[in-house]
């Protein structure tokens, strides 16, 4: 987990967010700790969206999105653009979920992992335990017997979810660098083509 907690580091430089931040979230309390890591996870979501599209000008419009609308929101963009799979993108869509229920209702100020998943049918707590665990990703290829975060998000939800949102961090800055890195490019393509057959004159121009 490691090597995921150092590009969550990278994405608290990017965004200006004080370094250490997403390390210290299982720190918090069971409520704190959902809407914290939910901020953390949109603000990566739309910085790696305005990345791959080339236009950080567009971050003041994307971050007023609904982040979990498969439709019209920020989760629509991140599977048109590929930027998460469907593992990946059910997960934001129940920690949004998840954060919804919470943050609406002042009697959730004292939400508690293990109080909430105690009232869940078992249905309901495996589909949670699921979705929370990235398990689909990994369940084809695994051992039988073998631990995986699922059972993490299970006993201790705290690490589990901390441990798969951290996975979820890494491919949006993974799509981010790339983003940037095609900006760049592009940015240099256009200054070596301009030195050597002058300056690209805009359409209107020419017409």
């Amino acid at each position: 987990m490691e090597s995921f907690v150092r590009y969550a580091s990278e994405f608290e430089l990017r965004l200006g967010i004080r370094p250490g931040f997403f390390n210290a979230l299982i720190r918090e309390d069971d409520w704190s700790f959902v809407i914290k890591l939910h901020a953390f996870l949109e603000a990566c979501l739309t910085h790696a969206i305005c990345s791959c599209l080339g236009r950080p000008e567009l971050e003041e419009v994307i971050v007023r999105l609904d982040t979990s609308n498969n439709q019209s929101g920020k989760l629509a963009f991140a599977k048109k653009l590929g930027l998460l799979n469907k593992p990946q993108r059910r997960y934001v869509a129940a920690l949004s979920q998840l954060r919804n229920d919470i943050v609406h209702d002042a009697r959730a100020v004292d939400f508690r992992f293990d109080e909430y998943m105690s009232k869940l049918t078992e249905e309901q707590r495996y589909q949670f335990c699921v979705s929370l665990s990235l398990d689909e990703m990994f369940a084809p290829d695994s051992e039988p017997n073998e631990l995986r975060i699922i059972s993490f998000v299970n006993e201790v939800p705290k690490f589990g979810i901390t441990y798969a949102g951290s996975i979820v961090v890494t491919e949006l800055l993974l799509y981010a660098s790339a983003g940037d890195l095609d900006k760049e490019l592009k940015r240099v393509g256009k200054v070596t083509f301009e030195r050597i057959f002058g300056k690209i004159p805009n359409i209107g121009d020419v017409l």
